[in-house]
């Protein structure tokens, strides 16, 4: 759906392009003040340079105020990949060579589970440790 409704408007974009070019093709005189230089052509084709020039100068700037975004974007990056390989090294470490290597966890929660003790069954009172029979 979205890509039909792009197509009808590009369409009718270049419809009304291309009658503006048909409906302005008197030749008009482009003059540079401080140079005598004077350059003739058709007045929808002046109307579009100007509308590109400044379609390309706003871009530009729009890019040069971005870098700020950019640069911490790519800071972040940096130090997301450092703190993955710093996990994965410390994961190796409590691996321990005594145990089988492991294969890396499919998501973040299995793999974090295999780092948490067990923890009291919720039928153990908290006052007896683990393990220890219940009186009865």
């Amino acid at each position: 759906m979205i890509r039909v409704l792009y197509w009808i408007v590009l369409g009718l974009v270049a419809l009304a392009l291309a009658l503006f070019a048909a409906s302005n093709r008197t030749p008009v005189a482009l003059g540079f003040w401080p140079f005598d230089l004077a350059l003739e052509l058709p007045l929808y084709l002046a109307i579009l340079l100007t509308f590109f020039a400044g379609l390309c100068c706003g871009a530009l700037a729009a890019w040069a105020g971005g870098r700020h975004w950019r640069r911490e974007a790519r800071q972040r990056r940096r130090r997301i990949t450092a703190l993955e390989s710093e996990l994965e090294a410390t994961q190796a470490r409590l691996a321990g060579p005594s145990l089988p290597a492991r294969t890396a966890p499919s998501s973040a929660s299995s793999g974090a589970s295999e780092l948490v003790p067990p923890a009291i069954p919720p039928h153990a009172p908290a006052d007896r440790p683990v393990g220890v029979p219940a009186r009865g």
